[in-house]
């Protein structure tokens, strides 16, 4: 079951030689239930500290993250993180590395493991490849790996920290129309960190943009386009154009540059992000 996530007032401070570094200052976001929320914004502005923050991977300076109405104080199944890299385990089959956590977890039998991996393995078109290793998968069949691991913990958040940006143009966009058709099936709520601001408008219901020193919340964007979506639909490509240049026109802003900003396109809405801290 899809939660909430209420991010409430967060700072995190970092030092380094001896100076502090705010990483985050006074984050507010709240994320309704089933959501699709994409964080983005330049190098160096937080994101994936936030997102570790959410995963109970660290803890806030502060304020405090509420999941499903309970504060996250430490990791837990209910929050799977998929990293990078996929994180996947060498010396182990495609099946054994799925059912992990679930063995972990230790409340289902041999059987239903198998069963509920077997599932997430057809649904990321992994079917057939239980007994395969991870040497002996391409690097867009690992990620699918991992995102079957989280995906079985039937999380109530699932948390990516930019999935794709290791793999190939093709591999990425055929990973995005299987996530977006993923989502769609389960409505699970999902805070996804990503540099590929086309991703976000095939993906998102809203996107986040931090700026940086200290990393916080400058704007909202609203994605209002229909689903299904396609990363060759005209408005998906606009808004992905548009969302390129807002960044690198906030960008130019930061630095004390003068700059127009780039006026949204249909299916976009941009509104300030002053005002996050509350739940639908």
């Amino acid at each position: 079951m899809s939660a909430g996530v209420l991010i409430e007032n967060v700072s995190k401070i970092f030092f380094h030689r001896g100076e502090e570094i705010h990483a985050l200052r006074e984050v507010n976001i709240a994320i309704d239930p089933g959501e699709f929320v994409c964080i983005a914004g330049p190098s160096g502005c937080g994101k994936s500290t936030l997102l570790n923050l959410v995963a109970g991977l660290e803890r806030p300076d502060e304020g405090r993250i509420l999941v499903g109405g309970e504060e996250a104080t430490g990791p837990s199944p209910e929050r799977t993180v998929v990293f990078q890299e996929g994180a996947i385990f060498p010396w182990m089959t495609v099946e054994r590395n799925v059912e992990y956590g679930l063995r972990m977890r230790g409340d289902l039998s041999r059987a239903e493991r198998r069963e509920r991996a077997e599932d997430a393995l057809e649904r990321l078109g992994l079917a057939g490849m239980s007994d395969r290793f991870p040497h002996e998968l391409s690097g867009g069949q690992r990620q699918r790996v991992a995102i079957a691991r989280a995906l079985v913990m039937e999380p109530q958040v699932l948390l990516c920290d930019e999935p794709f940006s290791s793999l190939d143009a093709i591999t990425r966009r055929r990973l995005s129309e299987d996530m977006s058709r993923l989502w769609e099936a389960t409505r699970m709520t999902v805070l996804w960190v990503e540099h590929n601001l086309y991703l976000p408008a095939l993906l998102a219901d809203r996107v986040m943009i931090l700026a940086s020193h200290p990393g916080r919340v400058l704007d909202e964007v609203l994605v209002h386009l229909d689903r299904p979506r396609s990363p060759s639909d005209a408005a998906v490509l606009r808004i992905g154009d548009w969302l390129t240049a807002w960044l690198e026109a906030l960008a130019e802003v930061e630095q004390g540059g003068r700059v127009v900003l780039p006026h949204p396109p249909g299916g976009a809405e941009v509104r300030p992000a002053s005002h996050h801290a509350t739940l639908h």
